[in-house]
């Protein structure tokens, strides 16, 4: 692997600290870290994935959980060798929710919260027949009458109600797992919400629409749905959508949108905000993480990230931070184990532990590159930094040294640490230590430049003292 060749000095070399950059000028290519700005603790906001888990109890050892802090899992028994409902009702639905209540048992062994998938226990992951039948079709609703009645005694006899959300159903407006129109669905939605409040009350979290798309002002799907539900009466618990089509979009600017403009139009309540399947395939990894981890965190919102795995591999791996013998070749075995971390495993795993305070930041205005930042009670800060598929040179520029009860000028240490990736599958260890250095610093502001080696690769910077 190429980083393996890096010595230190040339590590330090393409992302370093430039101690004659200006401490007090921010341009386009600068992001900024406000040290006196407190913005709550750390929620470790995108540390949920779609899948991931596998069917067994206890086939991923622990401590690939806790070390990420793992809280939020989303499934529903997809692409198992039974059809699910449609494919005959109760006797081909049974494999999936027994599917969805191991993977249910595992999230609530680790205090995490469970996304049920409602489509996927009907059958529709995507997979099913060409001529599969959809709820309400030819205005019939009583097969799906049934099949929700089955699900919510289900549920109930599971014991399954704590920590549970249901997503009411996954991308309906993307044909593969809705063919059918929106006022069908929004027929569905109606009914089904109905269904599931009068069962649970308000004890499980109903969350939907979880579109493909992401709401715009000119998005005719999300204007109609947002219309539906104010006048339905059928508001979701937590107001939902993906983020995977379209690079130029993120979790801030989506949020945004629906917060500043849509939903004030429709008269809607402000709720929790949850994008349960966010990044692209080639984003799934430590500079990509830190990116979205930024956006994530600075707006409050929970991030699943999305899971590219299909049969057995959609059960394993942590949704992608993990490898095992034989992952992507013809003896893989969805049972086996010998887990490892990848890279982004390990961003994560260093990001789940930045403790205290969320500190203020933002990203370059080009929209490339972010930072994360905690401080903590013994007044250390903390950065995360990475761009969003591209390289380049950024500034970060830290200011408000003086919150941690420095003087507004003088010297500090930092150190500095390097997350390599190699490969979805490859094994990687801890983040490697670039060593310490002292930078000078004035008007209560250091500044310093950061050129990542690889398109893949974040760094995370502590004061040392």
């Amino acid at each position: 692997m190429l980083l393996k060749r890096f010595t230190l000095a040339t590590a330090l070399t393409v992302c370093a600290f430039a101690s004659t950059v200006p401490n007090d000028k921010r341009d386009a290519l600068t992001a900024t870290v406000t040290l006196s700005q407190d913005k709550g603790e750390p929620k470790q906001l995108v540390c949920g994935m779609l899948y991931g888990v596998p069917v067994k109890p206890n086939q991923i050892p622990d401590k690939f959980y806790t070390g990420i802090k793992f809280n939020y899992l989303r499934a529903g028994g997809a692409q198992n060798s039974a059809p699910g409902w449609l494919g005959g009702g109760e006797d081909k639905y049974r494999p999936r929710f027994n599917s969805a209540l191991s993977n249910y048992k595992t999230a609530r062994k680790y205090g995490a919260r469970f996304v049920l998938l409602i489509h996927d226990l009907w059958g529709a992951d995507s997979l099913q027949a060409s001529d599969a039948a959809f709820p309400g079709d030819g205005g019939d609703w009583s097969n799906y009458e049934e099949f929700l009645d089955t699900v919510v005694t289900d549920i109930k006899k599971a014991g399954m109600t704590t920590g549970l959300d249901i997503d009411i159903w996954n991308e309906p407006d993307n044909g593969p797992f809705w063919g059918r129109s929106q006022d069908q669905f929004l027929e569905l939605w109606g009914r089904t919400y109905a269904r599931l409040r009068g069962a649970f009350g308000t004890n499980v979290s109903l969350v939907g629409p979880s579109t493909v798309s992401f709401p715009t002002t000119d998005n005719d799907w999300w204007t109609r749905y947002l219309s539906f539900i104010s006048t339905n009466s059928s508001v979701p618990d937590i107001y939902s959508w993906h983020l995977l089509l379209d690079p130029a979009v993120d979790p801030q600017s989506s949020s945004e949108t629906f917060n500043n403009v849509l939903r004030p139009q429709h008269n809607l309540p402000a709720r929790p905000i949850q994008i349960n399947e966010f990044a692209l395939r080639e984003e799934q990894q430590p500079a990509g993480s830190v990116w979205y981890i930024s956006r994530f965190e600075r707006n409050n919102i929970q991030g699943l990230r999305a899971n590219y795995g299909f049969y057995g591999q959609l059960y394993d791996f942590q949704a992608g931070l993990l490898g095992k013998p034989h992952a992507d070749d013809d003896q893989y075995n969805a049972e086996g184990g010998g887990y490892y971390a990848n890279g982004e495993w390990q961003l994560l795993a260093y990001y789940a532990n930045m403790q205290g305070r969320r500190v203020g930041t933002t990203g370059t205005s080009d929209g490339k590159f972010e930072v994360f930042a905690t401080k903590d009670g013994s007044n250390k800060f903390k950065i995360i930094a990475g761009a969003r598929r591209t390289m380049g040179t950024w500034k970060i520029q830290v200011k408000g040294l003086s919150s941690l009860k420095l003087s507004k000028s003088g010297s500090i240490r930092v150190q500095q640490l390097r997350f390599d990736f190699d490969g979805y599958y490859g094994k990687v260890g801890t983040p490697v230590d670039l060593g310490t250095k002292t930078y000078k610093y004035s008007n209560d502001v250091v500044t310093f430049q950061v050129t990542p080696s690889t398109i893949n690769t974040a760094y995370a910077f502590e004061l040392v003292a």
